[in-house]
This record gives structure tokens, sequence and C-alpha cells, in this order.
């Protein structure tokens, strides 16, 4: 049978600490169904990060006369797959199948060379595909065991993990999210999850870490549902670190066990320090004076939290994205360097409630833009007018830089070999202005300092 190539265009010019299980779990499907189907993930191996990239195995992949090749297109690969779609059709009439959760903000995906874009759950779409029985009668859910051989050039993704170097695969052990943060795909995706069958999951660990994998990055939105973080160790007879996601409402359940069974990280999205923005633009559902006593119940189970905010959302006034700041000093002050912040600037996702709030028109190429410009804001500013909706701009952009030094400060361990801050140097500081209205107390007034000390290093 001929075979079908998946390609996985990277996210960003570091291309790490991404996997893309949902192009394994399609491979995983036709390889059931006896059709021949394999994987390219090209930031996984140093010879696919070239610039050439894809150059180097296209040519041998179209040897093999594919019925078709897949090429995965989120928001921030669109690029990446509309340059590669372009050149498998310089090299050959084969057609070129895109999917992703953003594929439908692509009008114009046909015209690029596209014979199909797939919404939704790709399995049965991608046997349906190959078999000409017509797509679009395949919209239902889909839970299989993945097959991780599938992958060509399979290698566990190499990061820091509580300061050691770890080889990391990915696990999803459910799938879906029944809440609808405005920012976030799930705000417009189905809001059914599905719970996958444990033993199927054990097979999946088994296997990854057979492959080359010591450790495992648990992906789920809701790892801590059903009691299924327990079940899940109490069934493996092997120990591994892991991390694992969750939010400040989860039900962590016995964490001291967890640690023992080797959870070393856990990240929440808080995304603001403001409970009028949780409640009424970010529709989050978590108490924000929960934050404080959720991290520290973490801590004292020896796992490392790892809290994450976003910075300049419509709607968020100078006092929210102040209460924003002065959460993260609170932290920095109790919890020092045994925790990591994460914060983000706000890029519109498409199709998002948020995004079409705020921005008109925007086209998926200015997504990507602006996604590419959120670590610059300034640059973000100049490129779109849509931030007018921020009541001052420099405050929010400084917030931000005081948010990204506040988690240089605290970091325990740096990410990645060779790591260097990405923030400074474009014209970001703590004004004066700014310092006066963030400094409401002592404990503001002394992070500030350190801030600024920080940046005159």
């Amino acid at each position: 049978m001929r075979p079908v190539y998946f390609f996985n265009p990277s996210y960003d010019e570091r291309n790490i600490n991404f996997y893309n299980l949902g192009l394994v779990s399609i491979a995983s499907h036709l390889k059931r169904k006896g059709i021949p189907a394999y994987v390219y993930m090209n930031y996984l191996d140093p010879m696919f990060t070239k610039s050439a990239d894809y150059d180097l195995v296209l040519e041998d992949v179209l040897k093999q006369d594919p019925k078709y090749i897949g090429i995965s297109c989120m928001t921030t690969q669109y690029e990446k797959a509309k340059d590669l779609t372009k050149r498998i059709k310089e090299l050959s009439p084969v057609p070129v199948v895109w999917g992703g959760a953003h594929v439908n903000a692509y009008p114009d995906a046909k015209e690029d060379g596209v014979y199909y874009c797939v919404i939704g759950w790709g399995e049965k779409k991608a046997e349906a595909i190959y078999s000409g029985w017509g797509a679009s009668q395949f919209e239902t859910s889909f839970d299989q065991p993945l097959d991780f051989t599938t992958v060509v050039n399979y290698k566990p993704v190499e990061r820091s993990m509580r300061g050691r170097n770890v080889r990391q695969a990915s696990i999803m052990t459910s799938y879906g999210c029944p809440y609808s943060c405005k920012f976030c795909y799930n705000s417009i995706a189905t809001k059914e999850v599905i719970y996958r069958d444990v033993n199927s999951v054990v097979k999946e660990i088994r296997q990854v870490l057979s492959m080359g994998a010591d450790s495992i990055a648990f992906y789920d939105e809701l790892f801590f549902q059903k009691n299924r973080p327990h079940q899940l160790m109490e069934m493996l007879d092997v120990k591994f670190p892991y991390l694992c996601l969750a939010r400040i409402n989860s039900p962590l359940g016995d964490l001291n066990y967890l640690k023992s069974r080797g959870c070393e990280e856990i990240h929440f999205g808080v995304e603001s320090g403001s409970q009028r923005m949780i409640d009424e633009e970010i529709n989050k559902k978590i108490k924000v004076n929960q934050v404080i006593p959720v991290l520290q119940k973490v801590l004292e189970a020896d796992i490392l939290p790892r809290a994450s905010f976003i910075i300049g959302m419509p709607g968020e006034t100078i006092s929210d994205v102040s209460q924003t700041i002065h959460l993260m000093m609170e932290l920095a002050e109790k919890f020092g360097n045994r925790f990591v912040i994460n914060s983000f600037f706000f890029y519109p996702i498409p199709g998002t409630p948020m995004t079409d709030n705020a921005f008109k028109g925007l086209s998926a190429e200015d997504c990507i833009e602006a996604a590419r410009l959120s670590v610059h804001p300034y640059k973000l500013f100049q490129k779109f007018n849509a931030y007018d909706f921020l009541p001052d701009k420099r405050f929010f952009a400084e917030c931000w830089y005081i948010s990204r030094v506040i988690s240089e400060i605290c970091a325990p361990y740096k990410y990645y070999e060779g790591y260097k801050p990405d923030f400074m140097g474009h014209g970001l500081e703590v004004s004066d202005s700014t310092y006066d209205i963030l400094n409401t107390d002592d404990l503001s007034k002394k992070w500030l300092n350190k801030v600024r000390g920080y940046g005159a290093s």
C-alpha cells in the first residue's frame, strides 16, 4: 500500500519542548488499519532544524509515492506549513492535507495548494481521505493507543527538570477541557472530555521509556480529575520523574504519594491577580485568594509549582494588571527560588472571544506575527493599532517587563543550555510613573528596586 507521511513544522526558532501527539495518534490509527504511516518531528533532531529543514528528507519521502502528505498547521506553524506545501508542490503533485485546531482560520489554504483541511479529530478522517470515502462523515472523538514507532526520527525532548538534564516524552491521559477561558482555543472547541483507558496510557509510557525517554510530561488539561494520577501510578511498576498541568481548583489528592512516585513539577495557569479579570473578562472560574495556599501545598510535598500569567488582555485596567504584579511580588517574597513564574503578553488566537472582541479582520499571518512580537511589546504596539484598547500601553509593557525580571530573579533553574533572557535591551524599564503607581507598600517597593537593580546589572 502507498504510505502517508506527516510533518510537524516547528513552533519557534528554538524548536524545544513540543511534541505533536495528534500526528502520532493519526499515524497510529492508519498503521493499525494496515496503511504505512510515518511522522517527522523536525525539532527533535538537529539534522531537521537546519535552514533547509525538510528539504533534507523531502526528496526521499516523495520517492516513496505517498498517497498524501499531512502537515500540522496550528497558528504558529502556519508560515512554515505554507512554505513546506509550496516546496512539495514544486516537486510533486501529491495531495497535501492540513490539520490542527486553527486551520479554519486559513480561508485561502486551497490557494496555497492544500487539497483538504481537517478540523477536529483527524484519525478516521485521515483514513477516509486515504480510502476516498469523503472525510466529512467522520466527526466523532477518538481514543486509541498511540504507537510512537510511527515517528521516523523519534527522540525525547532534552530539557532541564529541577536543575538536571532529562530526556522527556509527552503523554496525554485525557483529551479536552470543559472550561471556556475567553483567550483559549477551548472557548470555541467541543466541551467533550475523554478520559482515556489507563491500560493504554501505561503501554504508551512503557514504550517511550524503552525508546530512550527517562521522564514524562503529562499535558492533560485535567490531569487531576477522577483520581487518575493515583490510579495510573499504582498500575506502573517503574518510577520516573514527571510534570503535569493543573488548575488552582483541581482536586490534587495525596501530593506526598505522587511525589514518592516521581511527580516533580505541577504547572498552573493563573492568568491574572485580579478577581474581576478572572470572573468578568477571562471566565477562568478560579479564586485568586487560593493561589498562594495551593502553591504552598505543592511545595510542602517537595514538588515544584509553576504559575503562568497573561498581561495586556482586552478589558484589563491599570488596577487589574497592578494586582497581577503585586500577586507575583507576594509569590516571589514567599517562595523565592522554589517556584517558577511564566509571564506572557497577550496575543490573539483566531476565533476566540477575546480575540474577536478586540481584533477585527485579523488574518492568520497577523496572529502569527503578533505571537512572534509578543516578547517585544513595543514592537507589538507599533505593528497592531488594535492594542489601543489598553488604557496605558507603556504601563502594561513595563508591567510585563517587571514580571519577566521577577521570573528571572526567582528561577530555580534555567530551561536549556545557553539560555539567555530574550526581553532585555528593547527599551523596557521601570519608569518613575510606573514605579509610583505600583509602589503601594514596603513589599512592592522592595521588589521594584530589585527589578531596577536587575536591569542595571
